[in-house]
């Protein structure tokens, strides 16, 4: 594999930021102070980590939300911009409900969410998945995984791929670049981390 075009910069106050700008657009931030990471992706995804293990899927552009809190229990807010006609789903272990813009609340039979043929959400016993336009993102549901997640980026122009792994408790993450068959460890933060065996 020819050697990765990726850059890092680390600053002074303990910031980083690293990003991938030729095969995919994958720009990540962590902030020292509060164990924020960022990753941004291509068509207007933004998605936060926090050591609370609380996760954001931010969609630019619908204005769409996806929140799993730190106990995993999942919101989804639809329709973001018109706060009066605003929906908001809820999962948890429990199944799922739906508050309606005017106060009410309906049982879901149904854990999954279809927003379009490119950006659904699965829920199973042990993790959330999240598959939209151009990557997906795993978030694990077990107790002993420090609300772990990872994110798989593709490019539809060839065989290359990106996967970010995340331990948010222990603000550590790691970059790998696949290229078919092959595979290569990219970037790695310096802190070690059990969950991840980094």
């Amino acid at each position: 594999m020819k050697e990765c075009k990726c850059e890092s910069i680390r600053y002074q106050n303990g910031d980083l930021q690293y990003c991938c700008l030729t095969d995919v657009n994958v720009n990540i931030c962590y902030f020292e102070e509060n164990g924020q990471l960022t990753v941004i992706l291509a068509g207007g995804f933004i998605i936060n980590t926090f050591p609370s293990k609380q996760l954001e899927i931010h969609r630019t552009a619908t204005n769409e939300l996806s929140v799993v809190d730190p106990n995993g229990t999942r919101f989804e807010y639809l329709n973001v911009p018109n706060e009066e006609k605003q929906a908001i789903e809820m999962f948890d272990k429990n199944g799922g409900r739906r508050k309606n813009p005017d106060g009410s609340i309906v049982t879901l039979e149904d854990m999954n969410i279809i927003r379009d043929e490119n950006d659904t959400v699965e829920q199973i016993d042990s993790a959330i998945l999240f598959s939209c336009p151009g990557f997906y993102v795993s978030r694990s549901l077990r107790k002993d995984f420090g609300g772990g997640l990872t994110i798989r980026v593709k490019n539809n122009e060839s065989n290359k791929s990106w996967k970010i792994t995340v331990c948010p408790e222990h603000r550590v993450f790691y970059v790998k670049h696949y290229n078919g068959t092959q595979e290569k460890r990219c970037f790695h933060i310096d802190r070690r981390c059990g969950h991840l065996q980094n």
